[in-house]
């Protein structure tokens, strides 16, 4: 026996309308913004953690690591620049991956700052991995 071609097609319609359903409810979930706990995180290392190991640094070496030596300079002594000589006194973080966020991405550092200019520019991209719309930085708060 035949199926009529009329119901094959409301069969089609009723599989997309379910498929449209279940994917309005799980989509929004995959995209909805940062965990909360993962912000306070980073906003928590932006504001204090690297800053006092920034400053360390700083005071150990006579100058803030260079944008090249990057936030790598507070986990080793840096090849050339500020702290490749002996007065590097690392490590200034507890752990390697103090230097990368919460979504396992290395801080963005940049020195001498673009937005602070009388310092450094440190941020991280957020839950996205992309500069502009979740990110949490050293200026602005």
């Amino acid at each position: 026996m035949k199926v009529p071609r009329h119901l094959i097609d409301i069969d089609l319609m009723l599989l997309v309308i379910v498929i449209g359903s279940v994917a309005s409810v799980i989509v929004p979930k995959m995209l909805s913004p940062a965990d909360p706990v993962k912000v306070k995180w980073a906003e928590g290392d932006i504001r204090s953690g690297l800053p006092a190991a920034l400053e360390s640094f700083r005071r150990d070496n006579g100058d803030f690591p260079s944008t090249w030596q990057g936030l790598d300079a507070l986990v080793k002594p840096p090849a050339g620049g500020p702290g490749s000589g002996k007065s590097w006194n690392g490590p200034y973080v507890n752990r390697p991956e103090a230097v990368l966020d919460p979504w396992g991405s290395p801080y963005v550092y940049v020195y001498p700052g673009i937005k602070n200019t009388g310092g450094y520019d440190l941020a991280s991209l957020g839950a996205d991995r992309k500069a502009g719309r979740d990110d949490i930085k050293n200026w602005g708060f």
